[in-house]
C-alpha cells in the first residue's frame, strides 16, 4: 500500500473508532453522570419525595421522572414489583446525588 493510501486508511479507521466510542455510551449512563452544580444539590441527609416510573436498564432499576431525569435505587428487590409503574418514593439522595436510598414506596 502506498504511504498516502495507508495514511488515509489509518485516518478513517481512527475516525470510525472514535465515532463508535462516542455513540456507544448509553443514554442512561449520560443522564446518571450529569448532576447539578454543587451549590444547588439538596442536602443528602434530608428526606425528599420523588415521583416517576420504575424502569430497568442494564440490570439496574431506576426511577425516571417525567422530565427524563433518572436515579438509581439502592434496594432493587424492593422496587422490582413496581417495574413499569408510576410510583411515589420517599427517600434520601446519596452523596453522589444519583442514588436514592428508599424509605418508602407506593404507587402514585
Amino acid at each position: 500500500m502506498s504511504s498516502i493510501k495507508c495514511k488515509i486508511f489509518i485516518g478513517l479507521f481512527v475516525f470510525t473508532l472514535a465515532f463508535a466510542c462516542v455513540h456507544a455510551i448509553p443514554l442512561d449512563a449520560a443522564v446518571l453522570q450529569s448532576s447539578p452544580p454543587a451549590q444547588t444539590q439538596p442536602d443528602p441527609a434530608r428526606s425528599r419525595t420523588f415521583t416517576g416510573t420504575i424502569v430497568r436498564r442494564g440490570g439496574q432499576y431506576l426511577l425516571r421522572d417525567s422530565a427524563g431525569k433518572a436515579w438509581k435505587v439502592d434496594d432493587p428487590a424492593r422496587v422490582k414489583s413496581y417495574e413499569g409503574k408510576t410510583v411515589k418514593v420517599t427517600g434520601r439522595l446519596g452523596p453522589d446525588a444519583t442514588t436514592i436510598h428508599i424509605d418508602s414506596i407506593e404507587t402514585a
